[in-house]
């Protein structure tokens, strides 16, 4: 990438998708619909329009490292947008991340619109799959996004040319663009610049040439950009393209409409019951067994340890079908700690309770105290005036 991220044009008719047999229409294509699903994502999680612009962006600069033979442009798109709200610091969770692409994916496909099954299989291969090519997008890219967008620069413009009645049209404009390559090609202020140009050319409003030589743009390059954003509302309405993806590639989307399967904790043996009948299901910690339900059920990965329904852990049965005495016994001493422990808990709080009492009648007393000697001082002190008072009565009358 050149300065301000802007690909030399050897770079751009030559791009790695193209020397893999792709050709020129069925890439644009998929780049306008991976675009079109980051814009789509970014509404439903109500981000920023900056957010959902840098995704896109980094969509566009990511195509021109990696084909999109090898990275399917929805697993991209997918991450692309993830690593945008870390970017821009309006960050989403994975889960939701992934809830809102696979909505617009059933949507697409019109399938029913059902939500993750956070505990299937497939959440988990496509949360991987987010993940990694998160990490390898950053790498390509040398772990430097630096991105400058052009809507930053459409208030200024039109306040500087006093049409500021263009400014929601423009705005469309580059949000529109954000769907084509120009945001690699040419520089954000001759994007924002066209997009005016184009927005006035459609309102009907006069703006005096040369005016665009104040933003340090030719006419050429709006020539060049308007094409491009024009061409875009001639194309048919986007739509994924299968281009034959290799098997160890493919993305966890194509996985939506298989049955999940559903792992649980296995049905524990009832005490009543033979071992006979059961012996087979505790014999390997690997092996899998099948609940009344029907599901498929394992054992716990850490060995050969259970858990029943109150969630304590259980030891392997013996023959005899019963819990192991010294299971029991843990048990039973486990309880009777706690028991203590909630008994002493109580005595304690009791004690406290006591403690603070009588430090409150302690402080009380003590201020009781204080104020009697207070009123007694007081009391003698006024007995004193008296009689200092008739002391001088009796020296005026002799």
């Amino acid at each position: 990438l050149a300065e301000g991220g802007i690909l030399d044009e050897e770079l751009i008719s030559k791009t790695p998708s193209r020397a893999e047999g792709i050709d020129e229409e069925t890439e644009c294509l998929l780049r306008i619909y991976g675009c079109e699903l980051i814009q789509e994502a970014g509404i439903l999680l109500k981000l920023p329009q900056f957010t959902t612009a840098t995704g896109q962006v980094i969509f566009h600069r990511f195509y021109y490292k990696k084909s999109i033979k090898k990275i399917d442009v929805r697993d991209t798109a997918m991450a692309a947008l993830f690593l945008a709200t870390k970017i821009e610091e309006t960050p989403k969770k994975i889960r939701t991340i992934l809830n809102v692409f696979n909505h617009l994916h059933q949507m697409r496909e019109g399938s029913p619109i059902e939500p993750l099954d956070l505990n299937a299989k497939h959440y988990w291969d496509l949360k991987d799959t987010l993940i990694k090519i998160e990490r390898y997008i950053l790498k390509e890219l040398g772990f430097t996004i630096n991105i400058i967008h052009p809507h930053k620069f459409i208030l200024s413009f039109t306040e500087v040319i006093s049409k500021s009645e263009l400014r929601q049209k423009s705005w469309n404009f580059l949000n529109d663009s954000l769907r084509t390559n120009i945001c690699v090609r040419f520089k954000p202020q001759a994007v924002a610049t066209t997009a005016i140009f184009i927005a006035a050319r459609f309102e009907k409003v006069m703006i005096p040439p040369p005016w665009w030589e104040l933003f340090d743009t030719t006419l050429e390059e709006i020539q060049a950009i308007s094409y491009l954003i024009l061409d875009l509302y001639t194309k048919p309405k986007a739509c994924y393209i299968p281009i034959g993806t290799e098997p160890t590639n493919l993305s966890p989307f194509e996985i939506y409409r298989e049955k999940p399967v559903i792992y649980e904790s296995p049905v524990l043996i009832p005490e009543n019951e033979s071992s006979a009948s059961h012996g087979n299901l505790h014999r390997d910690s690997k092996e899998q067994a099948v609940n009344g339900n029907g599901h498929l059920t394992s054992q716990n990965p850490r060995g050969n340890d259970y858990k029943d329904r109150d969630g304590d852990r259980l030891r392997p049965r013996n023959r005899d079908g019963n819990r192991d005495s010294q299971e029991r016994e843990r048990y039973r001493s486990k309880e009777k700690e706690r028991e203590r422990g909630r008994e002493g808990d109580k005595s304690r709080d009791v004690r406290n309770q006591r403690m603070k009492d009588r430090d409150r009648d302690d402080r009380s007393s003590r201020f009781e105290r204080q104020r009697e000697r207070d009123r007694e001082r007081d009391r003698e002190r006024e007995r004193e005036r008296n009689r200092e008072r008739e002391r001088e009565k009796n020296r005026s009358k002799r």
